[in-house]
């Protein structure tokens, strides 16, 4: 599978890394795993790292239902940062959509580098 997840931090940070070809349906099927998991409650950030990616085959559907994933879960957890990488173009808008649809309850921000996203996470992290 195109994305790995790490759990770094005791489980106060998830990572999701893509790359290859990633798709819509990887994408939510691995965020439904985030969602589903007990450490969910004690999440404080999201990396989602996108550098990597070859190809995004994701739709703007499939984006809205990642962003309504994430809405739910807020019923658990409220405040986590969500910090996108992505340097390539098609993907990096494709991020903004969902950044654009996500909750009010989560913090989402999108960069084109890994050190700008972690600067911006800064305290999330520790």
């Amino acid at each position: 599978m195109p994305i790995q997840l790490k759990w770094p931090n005791h489980g106060h940070g998830v990572e999701f890394i893509g790359t290859g070809i990633v798709t819509g349906t990887e994408c939510i099927e691995t965020n439904q795993i985030v969602v589903s998991d007990p450490r969910l409650a004690e999440l404080a950030y999201q990396i989602v790292d996108l550098s990597g990616v070859e190809k995004f085959d994701v739709t703007v559907a499939e984006t809205r239902t990642l962003a309504e994933m994430d809405e739910q879960a807020t019923d658990i957890v409220k405040g986590v940062r969500v910090a996108m990488v992505c340097p390539d173009d098609l993907v990096f808008g494709m991020s903004r959509v969902y950044a654009g649809h996500s909750s009010a309850d989560w913090q989402t921000r999108v960069f084109r580098t890994r050190t700008e996203a972690e600067v911006w996470l800064g305290s999330s992290k520790a």
